[in-house]
């Protein structure tokens, strides 16, 4: 249970506010068809491996090739997702404009922690229409890579919130590792990379099916704290 409410929400972006896991995992295996001319791993290897440095993902992917295949593979990544995207579209889960808008009313502080990149962020927030939305923001390449608990330290300092009152959503076993190195609580979700079975072993505080169900859970909280 969520108790106290929280103050400050935390939100990661990919797999946990927009439904980008489909573009990310297709990136991959063209990039790995392109560069090697070989067949991608196994999707469900694909998925696990997202939603951390990217070159730690094709490493980890890719464990018998070169350094030099794993910097080619990225390029080619960053070089044609836009593509990609634009083919297969971007978009918020379902319910999630909904939620952030009920959240934001009821004065929770809604904020970003995302591995994407500072340019990544600022492209695509206008086009979700969420350029208005988040207080804060703060991405991996301009402070660390999940779970490093870095972005979620600077966010709660600029929004002048203690552990106790922050609350960290996303849909990876990183998030959930990155709250407990921060030392807040964290809302694993299904909607995106990891498996039920791997979220749960990484212990968060709350397991749910997509941040449109979050409203629910924090108003319940909020309502009997008072």
């Amino acid at each position: 249970m969520i108790a106290p409410a929280p103050r400050l929400l935390v939100f990661d972006m990919d797999g946990t506010l927009t439904d980008t896991l489909p573009v990310m995992v297709e990136t991959m295996n063209r990039s790995i068809r392109a560069v090697l001319g070989a067949a991608p791993p196994d999707e469900a290897l694909v998925r696990e491996g997202l939603g951390i440095e990217l070159l730690s993902t094709v490493q980890a992917l890719l464990p018998t090739h070169s350094p030099r295949q794993h910097d080619d593979v990225v390029e080619h990544y960053c070089a044609s997702y836009r593509a990609v995207e634009a083919e297969l579209g971007l978009r918020l889960f379902v319910g999630v404009a909904a939620a952030l808008k009920l959240l934001a009313a009821h004065g929770f502080i809604l904020t970003v922690g995302t591995g994407k990149s500072r340019a990544g962020l600022d492209r695509v927030l206008p086009l979700l229409d969420l350029q208005h939305t988040f207080t804060h923001t703060r991405t991996a390449d301009e402070t660390a890579h999940k779970p490093d608990p870095t972005m979620l330290l600077e966010l709660m300092h600029v929004c002048a919130c203690d552990p106790t009152e922050t609350l960290m959503i996303g849909d990876t076993t990183f998030d959930v590792d990155m709250a407990h190195a921060a030392g807040v609580r964290s809302v694993a979700l299904r909607s995106g990379t990891h498996t039920m079975q791997r979220l749960e072993a990484s212990r968060p505080t709350m397991v749910l099916n997509s941040v449109a169900d979050l409203p629910r859970v924090l108003l319940s909280v909020t309502r009997e704290s008072r």
